[in-house]
């Protein structure tokens, strides 16, 4: 029952956050786009993963596109939480570090370019992009320390992932081998 739940909250999202940004029309045609999909609907009913990264994602994405209007700084912190809770639940996730944090500093220095004095804007810029990167990296540090513990416990490496540990195919294809000669 809980990924259903969760689908539903996606597309009230999703909804929502579109139809703040880009209209009341664009959030209509999201949700039908979003609604009427059958992946959508597929991922919905079972309890797979993707959905409750979506949903994280666009809590993120929603953060950012805030903070782009609103100039506070906590929306940074909150949409790298987000993304940082996006990148809990699927690893790929880890792809938001640079895109969320490099979207906002480009936007601060293409917005202060086009000011007059060259002094306050250099001075704007540096303390902006210090504040940003230190609520952005933050939640990551902790994503970071988690992931280093976690493999440090359980495969006596925290450089080592499931993905690259010595010997795993060859030991699982020989036990498969070893299970066929009985």
């Amino acid at each position: 029952y809980l990924n259903p739940i969760i689908t539903i909250l996606f597309l009230i999202i999703s909804e929502r956050v579109t139809t703040k940004y880009f209209g009341k029309y664009v959030g209509l045609l999201t949700l039908i786009f979003l609604s009427t999909n059958e992946m959508t609907f597929w991922v919905g009913s079972s309890l797979l993963t993707s959905m409750i990264f979506s949903s994280f994602f666009m809590m993120g994405v929603y953060f950012i596109l805030k903070y782009l209007r609103s100039k506070s700084y906590t929306h940074i912190l909150l949409m790298s939480i987000f993304f940082t809770l996006a990148a809990f639940i699927r690893p790929n996730g880890i792809i938001f570090v640079p895109v969320g944090l490099l979207t906002i500093v480009s936007f601060l220095i293409i917005e202060n370019y086009f000011r007059k004095n060259e002094f306050k804007k250099i001075q704007f810029t540096i303390k902006s992009i210090g504040k940003i990167t230190c609520y952005g990296i933050s939640p990551w540090l902790i994503f970071v320390i988690f992931m280093l513990s976690f493999n440090q416990y359980y495969f006596g490496d925290p450089t080592t992932t499931f993905y690259n540990v010595p010997g795993l195919p060859q030991e699982l294809l020989s036990e498969q081998n070893d299970a066929y000669e009985i």
